[in-house]
């Protein structure tokens, strides 16, 4: 069951890819997805978070347990008493990284040297793009 998920979250990434991302091999990975192996809880969680789902989603398929023995009620998530505001500009920018969570997740663990080549890359696009858009605008 979790290495069918696995597979379907993987989706047309590489098996490589996806081991890189949460630092094993892959070989490893590939025996999750077989079910040759379980994963430790770190790994786990790092799957979880490198797919955007719940642990208990990627071990028994949903994110809700049911528990005849204890109540049905929703959980809480813990709160401290320090308080964080974010700017609209911060939120957006948030929720784009919970849509993409694999991009977000490459570009946190890529060395400071990708990460300025990557910016390079985004603002010749970026003007690429804004002349494009002129282009249109002069020809309307």
């Amino acid at each position: 069951m979790l290495g069918q998920r696995l597979k379907k979250l993987r989706g047309k990434r590489t098996q490589e890819d996806i081991a890189q991302m949460i630092g094993i091999s892959r070989p490893r990975y590939s025996h999750y997805e077989t079910g040759r192996s379980e994963p430790d809880h770190e790994t786990l969680q790092k799957m979880a978070n490198l797919f955007g789902v719940s642990t208990d989603y990627l071990l028994i398929g949903s994110d809700i347990v049911k528990n005849p023995k204890l109540p049905s009620k929703k959980l809480s998530p813990v709160v401290t008493d320090d308080v964080i505001n974010f700017t609209d500009v911060e939120i957006r920018l948030l929720e784009e990284i919970k849509k993409h969570p694999v991009l977000f997740h490459d570009l946190a663990n890529a060395p400071e040297k990708k990460i300025k080549q990557l910016i390079k890359m985004w603002e010749f696009i970026k003007k690429d793009l804004e002349e494009d858009e002129d282009e249109d605008i002069i020809e309307d």
